[in-house]
């Protein structure tokens, strides 16, 4: 399967699954070990797929944590 776009970098799946594993850890703490390894599994299947790069996943899972960290910070949670 060839890549839509040369410029994957972060990946966007990946990104959007941590903001919202995220989410469910900050609301449901007994499920935050549940909710991170399903993103990181989106991660991981993004490479195999061959449409990332194992950095590109770390970005995207990265950003995604940060951004909902700073929602968070931002929304007074």
């Amino acid at each position: 399967m060839a890549p839509s776009d040369k410029f994957s970098m972060p990946s966007g799946h990946t990104a959007a699954a941590f903001v919202f594993a995220s989410i469910v850890a900050t609301y449901y703490p007994e499920f935050a070990v549940l909710a991170y390894c399903w993103a990181s599994l989106i991660g991981l299947a993004r490479v195999l797929l061959g449409v990332h790069f194992p950095d590109d996943i770390l970005a995207g899972g990265l950003l995604g944590y940060g951004c909902a960290q700073a929602a968070f910070v931002l929304l007074a949670i």
